[in-house]
């Protein structure tokens, strides 16, 4: 028969063990696909809590960007409207457009 494939969410019960959480059945091959929207999208399932960030490997190094977290937060705690801030989008440096076209171009 076909193959069949999860995600898997694991975490240590501490004695050293590894203890299932939570699993989910994926509709096919997870190498095929998009890469990083999809596992920001699948992603979605396994967080806890109120808020989840998303950012990009290369944005982490900047200070900047420790900066404007708290900020950001900010606004999902404002109340301006009928409805609350579900999603916020910050500009992004991204200094890898002149490596290539397809960079540059991906970085439009």
């Amino acid at each position: 028969g076909a193959s069949l494939y999860y995600s898997v969410l694991v975490k240590s019960d501490g004695r050293g063990n590894i203890q299932e959480v939570y699993r989910v059945r994926l509709p096919g091959n997870p190498v095929i696909g998009e890469g990083k929207p999809e596992n920001q999208n699948h992603a979605m399932i396994f967080t806890r809590g109120e808020f989840m960030q998303t950012i990009d490997m290369n944005q982490e190094g900047y200070f900047e960007e420790a900066l404007k977290m708290r900020n950001a937060l900010q606004e999902f705690a404002k109340r301006d409207g009928p409805l609350p801030t579900t999603i916020l989008g910050l500009r992004e440096h991204i200094f890898t457009g002149s490596v290539s076209s397809l960079a540059n171009y991906m970085a439009l």
